[in-house]
């Protein structure tokens, strides 16, 4: 369960009923580890690339190549805690949007095939609606490079389907990133400055970057003070 070291139950035998992304992550637990503290999170960070949000041009007299136009004003600095979209490939509408509501949404690239292809456009549209306020998409291939301008489109996601308005700023990092994720701490995406020497013209550099930070997860107040009191009486 993202950073937690602590086994989880089995959460079946605990309410068949109920699915697990459907669960607190506290039902999920051991009640005998419920109170262990988590592992801090750790200093990390994570080079990205914006993805860009592409304007279609109106063709104008003699041309027969479509164009559009780069449009950057989605991206902005965003802190707010990480998670995970389930499904990781947010194919589909997240069962986590309680979960994502306000945070930055982590989403794997793909599925691979034979499964059928899934483009940014439909990820970041479940996402939104799930109420995330960033997004970043994770490469899942460990050899895969920064080659393409990745870009977005507002538009139907798919015929007669439902139209996507880029609203927040979404980013592509490589797999072998994908370790400086902690899911539940606090990140930060941020946009480097236009033109930045040694990147093509059009691209946009980003980085996710975690602080060092205590999990706000642990022992409670009630607990401690619990244990304190039996702390005194055994002294008395």
């Amino acid at each position: 369960a993202g950073n937690d070291p602590r086994r989880e139950i089995n959460y079946a035998q605990v309410n068949p009923s109920t699915p697990l992304w459907a669960m607190p992550l506290e039902a999920r637990l051991n009640a005998s580890m419920a109170e262990v503290p988590l592992v801090p999170y750790i200093w990390s960070k994570a080079d990205c690339v914006a993805l860009v949000r592409a304007n279609p041009l109106p063709l104008q007299p003699g041309e027969t190549e479509p164009k559009v136009e780069h449009d950057y004003r989605h991206l902005r600095e965003v802190t707010a805690r990480l998670a995970w979209a389930r499904p990781v490939h947010a194919d589909q509408p997240l069962w986590n949007p309680d979960e994502c509501r306000g945070k930055i949404v982590a989403v794997y690239r793909g599925p691979r095939a034979p499964a059928p292809a899934c483009n940014y456009s439909v990820k970041l549209y479940h996402c939104q609606a799930a109420g995330a306020v960033g997004v970043l998409f994770v490469d899942w291939d460990p050899l895969g490079r920064f080659t393409v301008m990745p870009r977005l489109e507002n538009g139907p996601i798919y015929p007669n389907g439902p139209s996507l308005i880029v609203q927040i700023p979404c980013f592509l990092t490589l797999y072998p990133y994908s370790g400086a994720l902690q899911e539940g701490a606090v990140h930060t995406m941020m946009v480097a400055p236009p033109q930045c020497a040694g990147v093509p013209e059009g691209w946009r550099i980003g980085f996710v970057f975690c602080r060092k930070q205590e999990s706000k997860r642990g022992m409670s107040k009630e607990k401690a003070d619990e244990l304190m009191l039996d702390f005194f009486q055994s002294r008395r």
